[in-house]
C-alpha cells in the first residue's frame, strides 16, 4: 500500500488495470534503485526468462535543462552505477516530427551527447548511441506499424495534445509511438524509465509485444515502466507552474538550461512565478510556484522538504529565491564546465557515439533477424546462424534450351522455320517485289494533264501542263539536264 500511495493517480489506475508499472524509490537496495513491479502479473512471470535490460531515449531538441537532469539523467546514472544493463539513445528520428534545421539538429546531437557525458553517463558502463545510426529501428517500426490500427494511435492523449495547434498533421507525429515501441523492443528491454505522460505509450509497447508473441511465438519480453518519484519527474515551468519544464517552451525564462551562466540562472529564478503569500511552505495543489522551487532545492541539496521549510520559516519568498538560485548555480557549475570541455573535443564525441552504435547494432541485428525469420521475410540463405532450424533449400534445375532442327542447304546448315513465320516472311517479300515493280521507269513518256483556264469572252486556250517525277541518279545528270525533281512545261494551243 505504501508503494501505491507514492504513485500518481495515472499510475495507480494503470496498476489496478494490471499494467506493469514500476516505481523508482529512494532508500531501496541497489543504491536507491528498485526495479520491482507493483503487481506480480502474468507478464512478470514470463519475463523471468529474459535478462533485465534498461532502455531510455531523449530527443536532441534544444539544450538539456534542469527538468531533464533531475527527472531523467540523474536516475540514469544511478541505474548505470547499479551495474544494470542500460542503453541510452539520442532519438534524432523522433525529433523530425517537427521541422528541423540540419545544422541546428546536428549541433543539438553533439550538445546532448556532451551534456549526458558531463552528467555522469559512462560509455564503458552503458551504451550511448544515436538512433539514426542503427537502421533496424526503422525496419522494426514498419513491421510493428502493420500490427496496430489507426484508431488505437488516434486515441493516445499526447497525439491529441500535440495536434491542437497544428493545421496539417505530419504522418510521423501520428505513428511515432510505434517507433518508440520499436526502440524498446529492438533490444528486448524489460524496464523503461519514463515520465507519467508516457505511460500510454508503454502500454502500446506491451500490447504490440503480446500481439507478436501470440501470433509468432515468444519473442519479446513485456516491458515495465520505471517512474521516478513525483517531485523529480514533474519539475515545473518557472513562468507557468501549471505546466512542466519543457525544451519547447516559447518563453526562455521558463527553463533553466544546464549551460546557462550564473547571472542568467539568478535572473530566471528571481522572476519565477510564485504567489502573493510571503511565507515558504510546501503545498503542490494550492502553491505550485513555491512548491516547485522547494522541490528543486530538495533534489539538488539532498535535504528533505520538511527540513527546507523549517529552515525558511523566518524568510519570505523573495529571499528564498536567492537561496534556491545559489544552490542551482553551485550544482550546475561543474556540469557546465564539463559540457564546454566535451564540445571542444568533437572527434572524441564522434568516436564514443560510433562505438556505442556498433555495440547496439549487434543486438538490434540479431533481434530483427529473428523477427524476419518468424514472419517469413527474406531468403533463408541470407539468414544468420542464430536461427534454431534451417530448412534445406531445393535447387531448381536450369531449364535446357530446346534443340532446333536444321536442314542442309548446300554447305550451310539452315534451321527449320515454323510455318507461321514462313508465311510472314513470304508476305514481306511480296510487298517488297510489288513496291520495286511500281517504281517509274525513266524511258516511259510522262502523262499529259490538259487544263482549260481561258475565260468565256476569249478563245479557248488549252494549257497543257506536263509534270514529270523521276528519281534521276546523280551520275546521269549533266549540265544540259534540268536540276531538281520536278519539271513543268506549258504548251499553248
Amino acid at each position: 500500500m505504501n508503494t501505491l500511495k507514492a504513485l500518481s493517480s495515472v499510475a495507480v489506475r494503470d496498476a489496478l488495470r494490471g499494467s506493469s508499472v514500476t516505481l523508482l524509490l529512494q532508500n531501496q537496495p541497489r543504491k536507491g534503485i528498485s526495479m520491482r513491479p507493483v503487481h506480480k502479473t502474468k507478464d512478470t512471470i514470463d519475463n523471468s526468462e529474459y535478462p533485465r535490460k534498461v532502455f531510455s531515449g531523449i530527443q536532441p531538441t534544444g539544450a538539456l535543462h534542469l527538468g531533464n537532469y533531475l527527472g531523467a539523467v540523474q536516475n540514469w546514472t544511478k541505474l548505470q552505477n547499479a551495474k544494470e544493463d542500460v542503453s541510452f539513445c539520442i532519438v534524432d528520428m523522433h525529433s523530425l516530427t517537427v521541422p528541423q534545421d540540419p545544422i541546428t539538429l546536428r549541433e543539438n546531437i553533439f550538445h546532448m551527447a556532451a551534456a549526458m557525458l558531463a552528467c555522469g553517463i559512462d560509455p564503458e558502463k552503458s551504451t550511448l548511441f544515436v538512433q539514426s545510426a542503427v537502421k533496424e529501428h526503422a525496419e522494426l517500426s514498419w513491421i510493428l506499424g502493420c500490427m496496430t490500427t489507426m484508431a488505437r494511435l488516434g486515441h493516445l492523449p499526447q497525439y491529441k495534445e500535440k495536434t491542437r495547434a497544428v493545421k496539417e498533421v505530419p504522418l510521423g507525429l501520428f505513428v511515432y509511438p510505434v517507433l518508440q515501441a520499436a526502440d524498446i523492443m529492438l533490444y528486448k528491454s524489460t524496464h523503461v524509465p519514463v515520465g507519467e505522460d508516457q505511460i500510454q505509450h508503454i502500454q502500446l509497447t506491451q500490447h504490440l509485444a503480446r500481439t507478436f508473441n501470440t501470433k509468432y511465438g515468444n519473442t519479446f519480453p513485456i516491458c515495465h515502466a520505471v517512474i521516478s518519484d513525483k517531485s523529480a519527474a514533474r519539475i515545473r515551468s518557472l513562468r507557468d507552474p501549471s505546466k512542466k519544464m519543457s525544451k519547447s517552451d516559447v518563453d526562455p525564462k521558463a527553463v533553466i538550461s544546464l549551460t546557462d551562466d550564473a547571472d542568467v540562472i539568478i535572473e530566471k529564478v528571481k522572476k519565477a512565478v510564485t504567489d502573493f503569500c510571503s511565507d515558504v511552505h510546501y503545498s503542490p495543489e494550492t502553491r505550485q510556484g513555491v512548491s516547485n522551487l522547494i522541490s528543486i532545492h530538495s533534489l539538488l541539496s539532498g535535504k528533505s522538504v520538511q527540513q527546507i521549510c523549517d529552515e525558511a520559516k523566518s524568510i519570505d519568498t523573495g529571499k528564498y529565491k536567492m537561496i534556491v538560485a545559489e544552490e542551482i548555480v553551485e550544482h550546475l557549475r561543474p556540469i557546465r564546465n564539463k559540457i564546454n570541455q566535451q564540445l571542444l573535443r568533437r572527434n572524441e564525441l564522434v568516436y564514443l557515439l560510433e562505438m556505442g552504435a556498433e555495440k547496439a547494432r549487434e543486438t538490434a541485428a540479431a533481434t530483427l533477424a529473428e523477427v524476419k525469420q518468424k514472419l517469413g521475410m527474406g531468403a533463408l540463405p541470407n539468414m544468420p546462424a542464430i536461427l534454431e532450424h534451417k530448412e534445406e533449400v531445393k535447387v531448381i534445375p536450369k531449364i535446357k534450351k530446346p534443340v532446333v532442327e536444321t536442314k542442309k542447304v548446300g554447305d550451310v546448315e539452315v534451321p527449320l522455320v515454323p510455318k507461321q513465320q514462313l508465311r510472314v516472311e513470304k508476305k514481306q517479300q511480296m510487298r517488297v517485289e510489288i513496291q520495286t515493280n511500281t517504281d517509274m521507269d525513266l524511258n516511259v513518256p510522262p502523262k499529259l494533264d490538259i487544263k482549260t483556264t481561258a475565260p468565256a469572252s476569249k478563245p479557248v486556250e488549252a494549257s497543257l501542263a506536263v509534270t514529270t517525277k523521276a528519281l534521276v541518279p546523280k551520275k546521269a545528270m549533266d549540265a544540259n539536264e534540268v536540276k531538281g525533281d520536278k519539271q513543268q512545261n506549258e504548251i499553248k494551243i
